[in-house]
């Protein structure tokens, strides 16, 4: 939850304003989508999750099976070890667009 709300505060540095924002962690979806708040450290995420994808002219979010997420948790995988906060905008790793052009088939 906390990367998809980094995820979006990201967009908006960029000044998007039209997001799809896709997730293989169906339970991140549901609690996005419930109707239910509270106090817990999930529910403020939810919260800020909603109020910073408030702020863009559209915006959805989906489920996508792990398998359609490959390039997302490549990307993990080699981030770790390079920062904290780590963003591609191009000159990507080796097998990135490999993977990219394979998660839409």
């Amino acid at each position: 939850m906390a990367a998809a709300r980094f995820g979006l505060i990201v967009a908006e540095r960029f000044g998007y304003c039209h997001i799809q924002l896709e997730s293989d962690a169906l339970e991140v979806l549901n609690y996005f989508n419930d109707a239910r708040c509270g106090y817990s450290p999930t529910y403020l995420l939810v919260e800020d999750l909603h109020a910073v994808s408030s702020k863009f002219t559209s915006f959805y979010f989906s489920h996508v099976k792990r398998r359609g997420n490959s390039v997302a948790h490549l990307i993990d995988r080699s981030s770790i070890v390079l920062s904290d906060e780590c963003i591609y905008v191009g000159n990507f790793l080796p097998g990135i667009l490999a993977l990219a052009e394979f998660d839409f088939t």
